[in-house]
């Protein structure tokens, strides 16, 4: 599959997200028919900015504030006034604002299902997500893996679901789960060659690695920690060359994030801060 093929979308219908928020219709005419939420998005719901669905606030925010896609207004917040001031559409809803919350991201994680370009890992019980172009060594960097010990969970394509929990989980999309495409070797049947173990059905993806086929920095601290706001979540993004010796990194990278688990959430990270380098 090329690396530019995409299925599904990140579209939530409005007239479902009306009935959701106890509104039997479209409560406004600017409403559109679709809200389209980016991918590259860190929160897609919540009470205050950077949201893209949010509460109505009871006074105006600040000018530099990047405006919501649409404004939900509960019964217990008291924005009405605000209702001309807001430049996005406003919803109504008889609902206490966390209840509101609640309905529109569990709406969301019911009909959030995509397939994006990837090969997918588990390593150390975390999914590892690996992206980058055609032939920059996806599935070489996953079998890499796969022979210190790790799993592989789908190559070439993975479907996304959200989970209620807050996790994107990542699995197969069809008939070629526990298989791995590579130039010159063709479907490797991973079970077969690694045992049952090699193979896992699914897996919580907690760090996207994108691969360059870049030559590596002088620096050897090259391909420095950042974040990366993708499907309403906020996910740990580690830039390597291909050239370096990946399964060693990316092990590494998982243990550096486990160990840290305990005083820092990854997943509460904002969008575009630093984070330490692996070292």
């Amino acid at each position: 599959m090329p690396d530019t093929q995409r299925f599904g979308d990140t579209r939530l219908n409005c007239a479902a997200l009306a009935r959701a928020l106890g509104v039997a219709t479209s409560p406004v005419s600017e409403l559109p028919s679709d809200l389209q939420l980016p991918e590259a998005a860190s929160c897609w719901v919540g009470p205050k900015a950077p949201a893209l669905i949010r509460l109505l606030p009871s006074r105006p925010e600040p000018e530099s504030t990047p405006p919501p896609l649409v404004w939900i207004n509960s019964a217990d917040i008291g924005g009405t006034a605000c209702h001309q001031r807001v430049p996005a559409p406003v919803i109504s809803t008889p609902l206490q604002s966390s209840e509101a919350l609640a309905r529109i991201q569990s709406l969301i994680d019911a009909r959030l299902d995509l397939t994006r370009p990837g090969t997918l890992v588990q390593v150390h019980g975390c999914g590892v997500l690996l992206q980058g172009a055609s032939g920059v060594g996806k599935s070489e960097t996953a079998l890499m893996l796969i022979e210190r010990g790790h799993s592989l969970v789908t190559d070439d394509a993975v479907r996304i679901r959200a989970h209620s929990g807050g996790a994107l989980i990542g699995s197969g999309p069809g008939p070629l789960h526990g298989q791995l495409a590579l130039h010159g070797l063709g479907l490797l049947k991973i079970d077969r060659l690694f045992g049952e173990t090699a193979v896992t059905s699914s897996a919580a993806i907690r760090l996207i690695v994108a691969l360059t086929a870049q030559a590596a920095a002088a620096d050897p601290l090259h391909g420095a920690w950042t974040v990366k706001g993708w499907l309403g979540r906020t996910l740990p993004l580690l830039t390597l060359s291909s050239q370096r010796p990946r399964a060693l990194l990316i092990e590494t990278a998982v243990r550096q994030m486990q160990t840290r688990s305990a005083g820092a959430d990854w997943g509460l990270e904002s969008a575009g801060e630093q984070v330490p380098e692996l070292v």
